[in-house]
């Protein structure tokens, strides 16, 4: 409990310090840092030669972080409290991260598609999928003006998706 509390604040600061907002800090310090076990038991397995285990293990940990660990207490809360409301602007930026991590999910499950097994040419095109990542979540928020324009049009496909949504 004091190792989230810490992590927690920690990405509260940090996103202070730097003005990023906390949900872009958490996406990219707090989800990797709380990938830290899983990334040193797949690569265990890997080094076994237990391939399958170590991708299996990095799936199957984010489905039950998403899916059990970040749902169930929402629906805790919202059971408790009622709906979550947020600011406009947090929902427009969140929409981006959404459609942006619908396009590397996509991405990777090419990846791991496509040609047999698992090598250095995978591992370096992942890993640079991340690199575009954290590109854009700094750029987003702070450097780099092409970012606007990516944005927007992220932003766009969200907003034609609307009609798809049908818990809405």
């Amino acid at each position: 409990g004091a190792a989230c509390w810490l992590l927690v604040y920690s990405c509260e600061r940090l996103g202070e310090a730097i003005d990023i907002p906390i949900y872009f800090i958490a996406v990219v310090l707090a989800s990797a840092a709380t990938s830290v076990p899983d990334t040193i038991i797949s690569m265990r397995d890997a080094m076994k030669g237990n391939y399958d285990d170590a991708v299996s293990n990095a799936i199957g940990s984010n489905i039950f972080d998403i899916c059990f660990a970040l749902g169930f207490p929402v629906f805790l809360y919202t059971l408790l409290y009622g709906p979550i409301e947020m600011d406009h602007a947090i929902v427009e930026d969140v929409a981006v991260l959404r459609i942006l991590l619908l396009f590397i999910t996509f991405l990777a499950v090419a990846i791991f598609y496509f040609g047999s097994g698992m090598g250095r040419g995978k591992a370096i095109l992942l890993f640079s999928l991340y690199v575009v990542f954290l590109v854009f979540i700094l750029g987003d928020k702070q450097i780099f003006d092409y970012n606007n324009d990516l944005s927007d049009f992220m932003h766009s496909i969200d907003v034609a998706l609307n009609p798809l949504r049908f818990w809405l």
